[in-house]
Formats: structure tokens, sequence, C-alpha cells
């Protein structure tokens, strides 16, 4: 992460929780190459909300899961951060994208009218199942094995 982005993060959430969909756009053009989960799905969710499901934001969308498949599956709820264990992946760059956007980006996804139906009905079924089986995950020890002879 170079040392703007946080702030071009900061300024982007900023710009979609007050409805400023005009500077945000001049925002997430002028950084376009940009591809990490936070960008991606920050276009994405932006587009829908300007468009609705177009052939254009649908694109971008499969794009946005195909580049970092494991934001879907947070955003609808299919995997649980805190509630299942902190997550620790074989991909955990890929992994730790998909927390990372969810905790800065559910509540616009929220406050957006249909945009996580949209994603369900367009992320890839199979791919989905797949990743949820095959990602690593761990959970806090719980208090039994704290306490154990020898724990500590």
């Amino acid at each position: 992460m170079d040392e703007y982005q946080g702030v071009r993060y900061s300024l982007a959430a900023c710009l979609q929780a007050q409805g400023r969909d005009d500077e945000l756009a001049e925002l997430l053009h002028r950084f376009d190459d940009e591809e990490s989960a936070y960008w991606l799905f920050t276009r994405v969710l932006w587009r829908y909300r300007g468009e609705g499901s177009s052939r254009r934001a649908t694109s971008e969308l499969k794009d946005a899961i195909e580049a970092h498949p494991h934001v879907p599956l947070y955003l609808l709820g299919r995997k649980h951060f805190l509630v299942g264990g902190l997550s620790r992946s074989v991909d955990s760059e890929g992994e730790s994208a998909g927390v990372t956007y969810f905790i800065g980006g559910i509540h616009h996804w929220l406050k957006t009218p249909g945009a996580l139906e949209w994603v369900r009905e367009n992320a890839d079924e199979k791919r989905l199942a797949q990743l949820e089986r095959g990602s690593a995950s761990w959970s806090l020890p719980d208090a039994a094995a704290l306490n154990a002879p020898g724990a500590g």
C-alpha cells in the first residue's frame, strides 16, 4: 500500500457515504489502474448505484470477483471473520483483501437497495462453494484449552 492509498480509501468512503457520486467518479477515474479489492468493489458499487444492473456494471462486477474472489463470500454473509474465527488462508493476501474490504465497505452495500442480491445473482456459485471449502481458518482457543495445565 502506498502512503496515499489509505487516504484515497478514506476519501472514497466519505464521498460514497455522502452520495457525492460525481466526485467519487473523479477520484475513481484518477486512479483507474488500481486493482485492489477496495478500489475495484468501490468502483463496482458506484457503477451499480448509477446504472443499476447494466451490462457494464455486471461486467465490472464479474471482473472484480475474478480478481478478488473472497470478497463476495464476506459481502453475502457466507463467511464470517469474527464468528468463525480469524481467517488464515494459503492465499492470505486474497482472503485478507476480502476481510478488509468487507470491514470498510459493507455498510455502503447494505444501504444500496438490491446491490447484494445483484452480487448473489452474478457470482459463480460453484466458485464460491469451492472457496468456502478450501479456505483454512482458525478460531481462538476455547477457555478450557487456555486454562488447561501447562497452557500459557
